[in-house]
């Protein structure tokens, strides 16, 4: 066989096994994003879900909201979370979220209460479907299916929230404290998805505040954000210990 078919056929080969390879990738999709789901991009200006670090999609679907969350894990054991607050920090309030191991591929996801001590406790008695995963290269997407009417008291998703995003340490079925990389929201109504058009920045953080030891399951850190839909700057203080960030 001459050299020149020889090349011939591994070319072929070679073109066969590309067209032949699965596709891969987090389907989280952006076009859709303000006219069917609305959606929070960070960085604002990411062009494409490769070049954000956290993604926040959330749908009315009948009777559920369905939420993606796509984010880059700090550590291969972690978790993504969004939380729902009746102000612009945590305390007092419901967190979604989804974790993995850097033992196992699996994804877990599940419904915690951050209470006035910042632990957050799981809640065992609620059921959240988990529609799609996957964690490629540093980062975990989810898909999730949440019942708009719950059992839970204080805990109504119809109404208007501040929506508060940030990734942490998951070990041992335990939700820890977030890393420094926090966002934070204006009022969303998780209804209104086809009017939804903006993004969310992200604010720098205080230093006296501000930390992150790897392990602490409290969440104490003030929080500061910025509008979802606008450009207009806001600055929060903690619920519990009210530091001037300014």
């Amino acid at each position: 066989m001459s050299m020149a078919l020889n090349s011939q056929i591994c070319i072929s080969l070679l073109i066969i096994l590309n067209l032949e390879k699965p596709t891969t990738g987090i389907p989280f999709d952006l076009e859709p994003c303000g006219y069917t789901k609305g959606c929070a991009l960070i960085p604002p200006t990411c062009p494409d879900r490769y070049e954000c670090i956290f993604l926040f999609s959330y749908t009315n679907n009948e009777d559920n909201l369905e939420m993606e969350i796509y984010a880059k894990l700090s550590k291969a054991n972690g978790y993504v979370a969004i939380g729902f607050s009746d102000d612009a920090w945590m305390g007092e309030d419901y967190v979604v979220f989804c974790g993995t191991s850097e033992e196992s591929t699996d994804v877990v996801a599940g419904l915690t209460f951050n209470g006035k001590d910042y632990l957050n406790k799981l809640i065992t008695n609620y059921t959240m479907e988990l529609l799609d995963h996957s964690v490629e290269n540093g980062f975990l997407y989810c898909k999730l299916r949440h019942k708009w009417a719950t059992t839970i008291e204080k805990y109504d998703l119809l109404g208007t929230y501040y929506v508060l995003m940030a990734t942490g340490l998951y070990t041992d079925g335990k939700v820890h404290y977030h890393v420094l990389n926090r966002w934070v929201s204006d009022y969303v109504s998780l209804t209104a998805y086809d009017a939804v058009k903006g993004q969310v920045h992200e604010l720098p953080l205080d230093p006296m505040y501000d930390w992150d030891d790897g392990y602490d399951s409290c969440h104490m850190k003030n929080l500061i954000g910025n509008n979802l839909f606008f450009t207009k700057s806001v600055f929060f203080y903690s619920k519990f210990t009210l530091y001037n960030l300014l």
